[in-house]
């Protein structure tokens, strides 16, 4: 492969297109100036001395419009010429400059008489500006100036011109700054309205990211006739303004895509975007407009909003005779802040799967419940008879019922069912059913019965109840299967005693959660006590686990005795110590201990806590440490002048 660099040598004259460029530009004196286009550096500075002066940054901008047009128009049509540098030099004749590059080793390529025919005609001035807005190497600010001549005179060519694959970004000829920015809004403006969605997209982003975005985007908004589909990347702001001329689509992308544009949403004109918006606002500004919305899809929308409380709800529930295809109704039937008094009528609904989630709702009634007991739909009935909270004769009845799952499911949910009886329901309908029940039953002898089930998931669901009695949760201390065990570990009426007993639990997820509640039986009202106080039993287990991390959860605990952190002040773990230091329920003397560890973090950690005593301070700005004497000598320092300041003020008279 050859490693000659090739040229080519072309004069204005020779391009109709340069010619029309130099009289755009007022430079007629340049038609017979040689300009060379090289696939490499030409440097031909030794052999032609010139003035750099002769040569400012204006001309070379018009010797750049030039060469484009020069390339346009011969560069493209000379063979194997990939011009990437041009010169111009006045004071030499194409022939000249030829001999020179040839004898610095260049090669020359000729344009063929048929590409000079092809090119000798100069064009109009709206092919001639089109040409060049088309190219890769026109200038910013000379294709800024084309294009506004060009809208001025042609707004329909020059919205061609920007919808073809155009050479240079719209982005850079709206930064340029050698225009007025008040015509480049213009501009933007008029090719807004003429130009398709398609390409108003990557309009509209380029004037987004451009110099004066704004005004340029409100420049944008005031031409454009028909929003993109598909919106570019924007600030809040820019979203904000371009929101409301956006189609419901467009605008439901943006509200995904950005969270702050909700009350925009909430405000829009078009119900379909209040209703897309509605299941999830918080603001109870907006909540409260969405109430009183007047279209029904709002309401379902709202009624799927998991934020209501209970009388939102019961407003919702005053639209209902408006609910022809029951849309809100089963929206309101599954919602968790539905009151008894909103579920009432709806045990009385037409649609099935309504009165099935009523029949399943903790909130329904007495009344509703012993109605829906009797529903002619079977699917209702089942629902029914998994509920904890039945009557007795409503459960005796559907366990008489004539369709099996129903019978089924009234006895997994009974307390009072035999293990015989319990056996003939498959486990994939008991355990779901005795799971949910053992979650929100209140009633101790349901909670006791079923803290007995065979099953683990339904003990664990007992555990983990909130209402089950300490009685219960004894008997579970001892269960086999450990998630039981550090359910009651965790449960808030665990006793001391229970919790001394799990810290010992042969599983240490168990002991750590037992370790943590113990942290917090001591109520904060009765104070921490002293650090010559017994250590309580329960705790003295957790202090001598063999694993850490029991112990770490006691030191993250705020209301542990003060004994039980001077304990643990001397714990082997450095993690359980430095957790001492940063806690603020660690006693000043236990600081003052924690100031003489043997391990620098620790006591790095002292030095820099705010509580630390000026005594302890003192003595570590002569630590050992040298991390541990900066950190004590900076806090020194801080305290000293404080002081000084004190002592001035009082020496006032």
């Amino acid at each position: 492969m050859s490693d000659a660099r090739n040229f080519h040598v072309s004069c204005p004259h020779e391009s109709g297109l340069a010619r029309w460029v130099l009289r755009w530009l007022g430079r007629p004196e340049w038609d017979r100036v040689p300009w060379v286009h090289a696939d490499g550096p030409i440097g031909l500075d030794g052999e032609i001395a010139e003035d750099s002066s002769d040569f400012p940054a204006a001309m070379m901008d018009q010797a750049a419009a030039v060469s484009v047009a020069l390339r346009e128009s011969i560069g493209k049509r000379v063979p194997h010429l990939f011009a990437t540098n041009f010169a111009f030099y006045p004071t030499l004749s194409a022939s000249e400059l030829s001999t020179l590059l040839r004898a610095k080793g260049f090669q020359e390529l000729a344009a063929s008489a048929e590409v000079h025919a092809a090119v000798a005609c100069e064009p109009d001035d709206l092919d001639a500006m089109c040409e060049l807005l088309s190219s890769w190497d026109v200038q910013p600010a000379f294709a800024q100036q084309l294009m506004l001549e060009l809208l001025q005179r042609s707004p329909q060519r020059a919205a061609r011109v920007v919808n073809t694959p155009f050479g240079l970004s719209f982005g850079r000829l709206l930064d340029e700054t050698a225009v007025p920015r008040e015509a480049i809004a213009a501009a933007v403006t008029q090719l807004a309205a003429l130009l398709p969605p398609g390409v108003t997209g990557n309009m509209l982003s380029a004037c987004a990211k451009a110099k004066d975005g704004k005004l340029l985007v409100k420049a944008f908004l005031a031409g454009a006739t028909r929003m993109p589909l598909e919106l570019p990347h924007m600030d809040t702001e820019t979203f904000r303004m371009v929101f409301p001329r956006c189609g419901p689509k467009t605008k439901l992308s943006l509200l995904k895509r950005d969270s702050q544009l909700v009350d925009l949403g909430v405000s829009d004109t078009d119900a379909t975007v209040r209703t897309a918006v509605a299941p999830t606002v918080s603001d109870r500004a907006h909540i409260a407009a969405l109430l009183s919305d007047g279209e029904l899809s709002v309401s379902i929308g709202l009624a799927r909003n998991a934020r209501l409380d209970s009388d939102d709800v019961a407003q919702l529930s005053t639209r209902l005779p408006h609910d022809a295809g029951g849309g809100l109704a089963l929206a309101l039937a599954r919602h968790a802040s539905a009151s008894e008094a909103t579920l009432a009528p709806l045990a009385r609904h037409p649609r099935e799967d309504v009165r099935s989630l009523v029949a399943r709702h903790p909130n329904a009634g007495g009344e509703a419940i012993e109605q829906l007991s009797c529903d002619s739909s079977e699917g209702v009935r089942a629902g029914v008879a998994s509920r904890g909270d039945l009557s007795d004769g409503a459960r005796t009845r559907l366990r008489q019922d004539g369709e099996r799952s129903v019978s089924l499911a009234a006895i997994a949910g009974d307390k009072n069912a035999s293990d015989t009886e319990l056996a003939t329901v498959p486990h994939s309908l008991r355990i779901p059913i005795r799971e949910e029940i053992a979650k929100v039953s209140t009633d101790s002898e349901y909670l006791a019965r079923f803290a007995l089930d065979a099953a683990s998931g339904v003990r664990l669901a007992v555990a983990a109840n909130h209402t089950t009695p300490q009685a219960t949760l004894h008997a579970l201390c001892g269960d086999g299967d450990g998630y039981v065990r550090a359910a009651v570990a965790s449960h808030p009426n665990a006793t001391p005693e229970m919790l001394g007993r799990l810290a010992v639990d042969s599983i240490h997820q168990v002991r750590q959660a037992a370790a943590r509640s113990l942290g917090k039986t001591r109520k904060p009202d009765a104070g921490p006590g002293s650090i010559d106080d017994p250590l309580p039993p329960e705790i003295e287990e957790v202090l001598l686990d063999p694993m850490a991390a029991p112990r770490r959860e006691l030191s993250r605990q705020k209301h542990v005795p003060a004994a039980v952190v001077a304990a643990l002040a001397e714990d082997p773990d450095i993690k359980v110590r430095k957790q001492l230091v940063r806690s603020s329920a660690t006693p000043p003397e236990v600081l003052d201990r924690l100031a003489l560890d043997s391990t620098g973090a620790v006591r790095a950690l002292v030095a820099a806590c705010p509580r630390v005593s000026r005594a302890a301070l003192a003595m570590l700005v002569d630590d050992e440490s040298f991390a541990v004497r900066a950190i004590a000598r900076a806090r020194a320092a801080k305290q000293k002048p404080a002081k000084q300041k004190s002592a001035k003020q009082k020496a006032r008279p």
